[in-house]
């Protein structure tokens, strides 16, 4: 019997998904390359560090490193809750939660326990101010916020997104949730000019607010959507032979982006942030596309895999690579050795055992919302 058009798309998706279960070694890799990036960013910025000019300019890879943290959560959040759909019917919302209280709370809190036995022996200096924002996740609402805990800004983005695009996928259906991922992208830069023209520097920073970062995560799902569409295919398949090809222009108009355009004003507001999460995206997509290309092969090998599991206990720790003072854990290269243990005690006491929590969470459906029912887009 000839196959119905549906059975033949839910074919076409189980192929292209068959190279996304299980963890993904190349993603491992491509956060191990980002967490790199991002702590020479802030390694090069430590004032007592005797480095020439054109270390200090590293800075500037900070910004975009973790816009690829952001497009790889986009991405790897939306096929999850689309899988999910796919499966069950519906998306459980208390499973999602917990799912994600557990792999980003225990760590955290981790974290905050060990600046708070810190802060006598002045190693870290968080005030008042500073503890509220820890612990509500609003660090990227303030300007200049305490030195400590600024990287937190970023994982505050995340937070938000996991608390509201999860309800909003459910609620909107998937053609709304892309008119959504639209507006979030375009709406994005609207509001950074806005933002730009109406406030000034020191009462607000567009660099850190959710709203105006939105666009990077955005086009992470966006990702995620093309990889689940059965028309689709064609392009991945065009893809598969040149991945590597297509990386390495997609890392070349990045480096571009960062390094010529990046000095113009309007070219931030509107272009530069949407432009470089598409190229990242670009690059997961060529990834994924070819898992005997060289590129793959690349991101999968051990040290970057390994950098890329420890990366969220390592971003935790960035604060010992850009000191805010100028006791003994700050000075290099003691505070490289510092923050790397700190992060392999951090996965390996706090990560790792809550993480085995997550598969008994796999047999449970509480509080189950069925999505809006559509054709598949």
């Amino acid at each position: 019997m000839e196959a119905t058009p549906e059975q033949r798309g839910s074919r076409e998706i189980a192929s292209l998904d068959s190279t996304l279960t299980g963890r993904i070694p190349g993603l491992d890799g491509l956060r191990g390359v980002s967490i790199v990036m991002i702590s020479v960013a802030h390694f090069s910025v430590a004032q007592n560090l005797a480095a020439p000019e054109w270390f200090r300019q590293a800075r500037f890879l900070g910004g975009p490193s973790v816009d690829m943290f952001f497009v790889i959560s986009g991405f790897l959040i939306t096929l999850l809750l689309l899988r999910e759909w796919d499966r069950e019917g519906t998306i459980s919302l208390s499973q999602f939660f917990a799912r994600r209280a557990l792999r980003i709370l225990p760590a955290y809190a981790a974290f905050l326990v060990a600046t708070a036995f810190l802060q006598p022996l002045g190693v870290a200096s968080l005030g008042g101010r500073g503890w509220a924002l820890a612990l509500t996740y609003t660090v990227n609402f303030v300007p200049h916020p305490p030195a400590w805990i600024g990287h937190v800004w970023s994982l505050s983005v995340e937070e938000h997104f996991y608390l509201v695009w999860p309800l909003a996928l459910c609620l909107c259906g998937r053609r709304g949730a892309l008119r959504l991922l639209a507006v979030a992208v375009a709406g994005a830069a609207a509001l950074r000019f806005a933002l730009f023209r109406m406030l000034s520097r020191d009462a607000i920073d567009l660099d850190l607010l959710t709203l105006t970062r939105m666009d990077t995560i955005a086009v992470g799902c966006l990702l995620a959507f093309l990889v689940r569409e059965p028309r689709a295919r064609p392009f991945f398949e065009m893809l598969r032979p040149r991945a590597t090809l297509v990386a390495l222009l997609a890392v070349m108009m990045l480096l571009a982006s960062i390094c010529v355009f990046g000095t113009s004003g309007k070219y931030c507001l509107f272009i530069k942030r949407p432009l470089e999460a598409a190229l990242f995206a670009l690059v997961i997509a060529a990834c994924l596309a070819n898992d005997r290309s060289l590129l793959r092969s690349v991101l999968s090998c051990r040290p970057l895999v390994a950098l890329g599991v420890l990366s969220y206990s390592l971003y935790l720790w960035q604060p010992l690579l850009h000191p805010p003072g100028n006791g003994w854990p700050y000075a290099w290269p003691v505070n490289i050795a510092c923050a790397t243990a700190c992060a392999v005690i951090s996965h390996v006491c706090v990560e790792r055992p809550c993480l085995r929590c997550k598969r008994w969470l796999t047999t449970r459906r509480d509080y189950a919302i069925r999505p809006v029912l559509e054709p598949s887009v």
